[in-house]
């Protein structure tokens, strides 16, 4: 872009969650971004889509090229934030449909590059970032009724992004993926979060939405959180046996993340004050 300059000294990098991903799951994708300098230097304010910060695009099998960009914007967020040396920012998003209708159509290799930029003061910096990953056909058929719900309701991402219980087409959708093995463990979190949050039609769910989450269930570093904060108010109702449960699927997943450098500090130092009680 003009005016555009490239952030010297902070490297960026993305990565799949899961390098193969069954038709009809959302891609989970890893974020990076690290001063790899001695000096200071101004970064991005978030690595959320939120921000509006960061957009991207999808290349699939074929060669068709879709777009992807924030479905919400925060307008809060700062333009940027101080980067101290060796810093490491990272964040997790879920990527399912784009304004073009869904990203991921068909099987095969996909590639997605993620461009992120931020200004400072005058100045707009930018980097980018690209990454593989395959999606797998269908094995079963309960698994491609369920994809072809999925691929054909808009609903879904916005039940996705947003929760609640104002998007029945959305929600039936995904509650017919979670009928099956395949799609169960990509949605568990989606609908446990929509299930443990109160609103104007429903009371909120906690133990239900426990219930949805265990040694399969995929999530990424952000989802963690908001799993973490689950295992928080399940632990205040007093839902001993599903607390028991999910704070040992917390830990495991949480030490493969941190392997891979996923550390959000606020779901370590949450868990471990959990787990040492």
């Amino acid at each position: 872009d003009e005016g555009l300059q490239k952030a010297a000294g902070i490297s960026f990098e993305i990565e799949p969650l899961l390098e193969v991903v069954p038709l009809g799951a959302p891609v989970r994708i890893n974020i990076r971004l690290k001063n790899t300098t001695d000096q200071t230097l101004p970064g991005p304010s978030s690595l959320s889509l939120k921000t509006g910060n960061i957009h991207g695009k999808v290349v699939d099998p074929v060669g068709r090229i879709r777009a992807f960009h924030p479905l919400i914007l925060c307008m809060d967020q700062g333009e940027y934030q101080p980067l101290e040396p060796g810093q490491t920012l990272t964040h997790g998003i879920t990527l399912l449909r784009g304004p073009e209708g869904t990203l991921f159509p068909l099987a095969g290799v996909y590639r997605l590059k993620i461009d992120i930029s931020w200004h400072f003061g005058p100045m707009r910096f930018g980097l980018a970032g690209e990454t593989h990953f395959m999606i797998t056909n269908p094995s079963q058929e309960d698994h491609a009724k369920a994809a072809i719900r999925i691929l054909s309701t808009p609903d879904a991402l916005l039940t996705l992004v947003v929760g609640g219980d104002h998007l029945p087409e959305g929600i039936q959708a995904i509650n017919y993926a979670l009928k099956t093995s395949v799609l169960r463990p990509h949605y568990g979190i989606i609908e446990a979060k929509r299930l443990a949050r109160k609103s104007d039609r429903s009371e909120a769910d906690l133990k239900a939405a426990l219930m949805l989450l265990d040694d399969d269930t995929v999530m990424s570093g952000a989802e963690l959180k908001h799993a973490t904060e689950l295992l928080i108010e399940a632990k205040e109702a007093q839902l001993t046996e599903e607390f028991n449960k999910v704070r040992r699927v917390l830990q495991q997943k949480a030490d493969k993340l941190w392997v891979a450098k996923e550390t959000e500090e606020i779901v370590k130092k949450r868990l471990l004050a959990i787990l040492k009680e």
